[in-house]
């Protein structure tokens, strides 16, 4: 019987290792946990102006002048923004809410359950959050 040389042992076992390395890989999830957002925001700009802000909507012209939004980590968000109508001066607060999910391109796409209305953010973090809804960009900071 003839046993092999040293060299083809090593050459081998360097074999096995390598196919249990390659197979214990494939077994990892290789998917990354899904992003969670949480904390209070605060509306700062639109369209790159600060608050109070003018903006025009089918009901008429007005002016932004608070919003809030606050993000839980379980995907859901709630806003209440305060708005001035410019043709009287009244006030009112709009409440909203809904849920979130990231996209795969990383972005989140904030659904409103009240307006039928959403957002979609492409940058975010703990610290802000820059919002897209139609053609207006608003830029809420982060609070703690």
């Amino acid at each position: 019987m003839r046993h092999p040389s040293a060299a083809a042992a090593a050459a081998l076992a360097l074999a096995l290792v390598l196919v249990l390395a390659l197979g214990a890989c494939s077994l990892q999830d290789t998917t990354a946990p899904p992003l969670k957002l949480s904390g209070t925001f605060v509306l700062t700009l639109v369209n790159g102006s600060a608050i109070p802000r003018t903006v025009t909507d089918p009901a008429g012209d007005f002016d932004i002048v608070a919003d809030t939004l606050r993000v839980t980590a379980e995907g859901g968000w709630s806003e209440v923004r305060v708005v001035r109508l410019v043709s009287t001066g009244a006030t009112s607060s709009r409440l909203d809410s809904g849920v979130y999910h990231v996209n795969p391109d990383e972005s989140l796409s904030l659904a409103s359950g009240g307006s039928g209305q959403g957002y979609l953010a492409d940058q975010y973090s703990a610290a802000f959050l820059h919002l897209f809804q139609g053609r207006y960009d608003f830029y809420f900071e982060g609070r703690p």
